[in-house]
């Protein structure tokens, strides 16, 4: 849904003050648009003679990035669909002790898929980032500032996304083991994505020296 919008659109509803599209959205949007920066550098690696010993490790590399693109833009919808859930969940009646209940169960069934979202989303931005990474090494370096770009854009939807994770995680949750399996796991994201930020850095300083 969101994917199908005009640029200005999507902003436009990001800006309103309805809750969603929000965070969630714009950091896969983020991963989104770093898998096409990163393409268009393997777009102009294809073909050429000069990067003929390479032809078929950059073809792999755009089917790779077309998947995480397509991923991406589908997680857009995802993360409205997560939010929109828990809104319905707390909006259910509670006047009896079984409507509470079953309230309950859907409130936390609906935070647990908010939380899962954005994680899939840092995911998906640290596949990227590690495929591109690949592809500065070896592809046309005319294109290696579109590419880093695309670094940075999939940095930023990681890092974002985990703080739209932390938000879901602050609450209370009816099972504190897999609340602290959660915590566990974006923490260890936190850092997986701190890390590859030095190596886009590195990967900059090596490849854009002035």
């Amino acid at each position: 849904m969101f994917a199908e919008l005009k640029i200005r659109d999507f902003l436009e509803k990001v800006a309103s003050s309805d809750p969603t599209p929000g965070g969630g959205s714009v950091a896969a949007m983020n991963v989104a648009a770093g898998a096409a920066c990163a393409l268009l550098m393997a777009n102009v690696t294809l073909g050429k003679e000069k990067f003929a010993e390479v032809q078929n490790e950059v073809q792999k590399i755009v089917l790779e990035l077309e998947e995480i693109r397509r991923e991406s833009l589908a997680l857009m919808d995802r993360d409205k669909e997560a939010y929109d859930e828990v809104v319905a969940a707390f909006k259910m009646k509670k006047d009896t002790d079984h409507e509470k209940e079953l309230r309950k169960k859907a409130i936390f069934t609906a935070t647990v898929k908010s939380t899962e979202v954005p994680v899939k989303i840092a995911e998906t931005a640290i596949k990227a980032i590690a495929i591109v990474l690949r592809l500065v090494e070896i592809g046309n370096k005319k294109a290696a500032s579109d590419s880093l770009t695309g670094l940075f854009n999939c940095y930023a939807g990681a890092i974002s996304s985990l703080s739209v994770a932390r938000l879901n995680l602050s609450g209370s949750w009816d099972s504190p083991e897999m609340k602290s399996s959660f915590i566990s796991k974006t923490k260890a994201l936190e850092i997986e994505i701190e890390g590859r930020l030095e190596d886009i850095k590195k990967s900059m300083n090596a490849n854009l020296s002035s």
